[in-house]
């Protein structure tokens, strides 16, 4: 889902000619991209946390996502 918003957002923005000084609407998808990127890394981790089977490895990957 998140990488769906991002290539929605990049879409709009690259419609928009890149040119974040022309529509304040462009600090909204700047937003929605770094949200949309945490969104993402969350669940990279989060699949990552299913396939480790090492204690610590778990407990730094759940406090990286935490921290995120």
């Amino acid at each position: 889902m998140g990488f769906y918003h991002f290539i929605v957002f990049a879409y709009l923005w690259e419609k928009r000619s890149y040119n974040a000084d022309i529509d304040p609407s462009m600090q909204d998808l700047r937003g929605e991209v770094k949200r949309a990127g945490k969104e993402f890394t969350y669940w990279v981790t989060n699949e990552e946390l299913k396939q480790t089977s090492g204690i610590l490895k778990k407990t730094l990957l759940k406090v990286s996502q935490k921290l995120s």
